[in-house]
């Protein structure tokens, strides 16, 4: 990225669950070099609820063999290897959620220090 523009916030929220995503530990037993990524899965997953698609085979459809799509979730969602529609839901379900509370306080913490929360409010506290 060009040192003149300026991530989007999109961009920045994005890139923090990519960070929290990279530091659940990948619970299966054998992960072989051609294995996905549990990352990758995560991260999949968030596209899947980002790009609203009604249904994880459509998002199948659209992004994971499709070309443009899949170029979409590498260069956006920093998928290296996109998981299939059943191997998504493999993935995901056995991860305590847990893991997931770190993704909120993060990016609850960057709303909350960007003053984007404040739009939100809607008592008078003065």
């Amino acid at each position: 990225m060009p040192a003149s523009r300026r991530k989007t916030v999109t961009e920045q929220l994005v890139s923090i669950v990519s960070k929290e995503a990279a530091k659940i530990p990948d619970f299966r037993k054998r992960v072989g070099p051609d294995s996905i990524s549990l990352h990758d899965a995560i991260m999949g997953g968030l596209a899947v609820m980002h790009l609203k698609k009604p249904s994880l085979l459509q998002f199948d459809r659209d992004c994971v063999k499709c070309p443009d799509g899949l170029r979409n979730l590498k260069s956006t969602y920093f998928v290296t290897r996109a998981p299939c529609d059943t191997y998504l839901r493999e993935m995901l379900d056995p991860i305590e959620t847990r893991y997931f509370r770190k993704f909120f306080t993060r990016i609850f913490a960057f709303v909350q220090r960007s003053g984007r929360l404040r739009q939100f409010e809607y008592f008078d506290e003065g």
